[in-house]
């Protein structure tokens, strides 16, 4: 076999340079963004615009959606937006308007009173690596780990007097114990009630939650039944400079009482 010549080897080197690492996956998408236009809006309103915006975020909902099929719908619509954010731009490769229709009846589009809509057609590249990305950090993308069956189990909140410790339960719950998703299902004073999904029984998964659990963040268990746990938990004061809702905060602190 011939040595490589100094060229080849330098355009070999260019191309192993321009070569990806690792690329990401880009879903085109076709989405219709419309905007109502409200009477005595002047023409500098950016209904365009606005519109594009709107396309952009159900482009990239779409995604989101396709990556938790088995997430009801009405949850769906609740939860996806708000993991996902106010930029749809975060998520979009690239873009481009196919079709500017401008004004259009409202009641085709949008459920409104009023009677016009700014109407775009916009071909979207999004990024579905960077959605699944994001709804893996909100607890909210749905993956079988290591094969093992997914269960949801119920978990409920007992004497619940600080949303500080609830929101830090749930991180701990998804970025600690192992937990999948932890979906808020039912809250009310004193009393919240999340579902579970996991691959873990209510009593593993309760060990996972003690260990992973933060010395702050008392727990401490009332009820471990086949479908469903029952606690109350409660945050002590933090050392000045640490979040109670760190991702990977992690102690050995809480014991069953």
């Amino acid at each position: 076999m011939k040595p490589c010549s100094g060229r080849a080897l330098a355009v070999l080197g260019s191309v192993l340079l321009m070569a990806p690492i690792a690329a990401a996956e880009v879903r085109q998408i076709e989405a219709v963004g419309a905007v109502a236009i409200h009477p005595g809006a002047g023409p500098e309103t950016p209904s365009r615009e606005a519109a594009v915006q709107r396309a952009l975020a159900e482009a990239v909902l779409r995604v989101a959606s396709d990556l938790v099929p088995e997430m009801p719908a009405e949850d769906a619509a609740v939860y996806l937006p708000e993991a996902l954010g106010s930029e749809p731009l975060d998520y979009t490769a690239r873009y481009r308007i196919i079709e500017d229709r401008g004004e259009a009846p409202a009641a085709d589009y949008l459920e409104t009173d009023v009677s016009l809509a700014y109407v775009v057609v916009v071909e979207a590249h999004v990024d579905a690596d960077r959605v699944a990305e994001r709804l893996e950090r909100a607890g909210l993308l749905f993956a079988e780990r290591d094969n093992a069956p997914l269960q949801e189990v119920r978990l409920v909140i007992e004497d619940l007097t600080d949303y500080a410790a609830y929101t830090a339960l749930r991180n701990v719950l998804v970025n600690g114990a192992g937990a999948l998703s932890a979906l808020p299902v039912e809250m009310e004073r004193g009393r919240s009630e999340l579902r579970v999904t996991t691959t873990q029984s209510p009593n593993e998964l309760l060990e996972s939650l003690l260990r992973s659990a933060p010395p702050q963040l008392r727990i401490t268990p009332l009820v471990v039944a086949r479908d469903g746990i029952s606690l109350r938990v409660a945050l002590e004061a933090f050392p000045e400079g640490l979040d109670p809702a760190a991702e990977g905060a992690a102690g050995a602190g809480n014991r069953r009482d």
